[in-house]
């Protein structure tokens, strides 16, 4: 039978009960929390949390495109916002993984 990765949402406590004595303290909870259980389909990439990517992406810099054809640097509101794909690529390269890619 092949195993399956599921993300579960559990009281701290009961989770250092398991940690510590090795034993489920609340069999009925813990049930509880693998049945509303979020399963991570199968081949996944690598799961980072995408709040903080977007946090990093938010430091670079922002350009502008003038009527005349030209780049600004960090343009003023009313300016469409770019930035560079490179940078982009690069905060999401540097997040730090929060569960490695399935090989599968």
């Amino acid at each position: 039978m092949a195993d399956i990765e599921l993300v579960i949402k559990i009281p701290e406590e009961e989770y250092k009960c398991v940690q510590i004595t090795g034993h489920i303290g609340n069999v009925t909870q813990v049930s509880n929390a693998i049945f509303t259980g979020k399963p991570i389909p199968k081949g996944h990439g690598r799961l980072i949390d995408a709040d903080e990517a977007l946090k990093a992406m938010d430091t670079w810099d922002k350009f502008g495109f003038e009527h005349t054809g030209l780049f600004v640097r960090n343009p003023e509101d009313d300016f469409i916002k770019y930035v560079h794909y490179d940078d982009m690529v690069k905060s999401v390269r540097g997040a730090e993984t929060i569960i490695e890619a399935d090989k599968e």
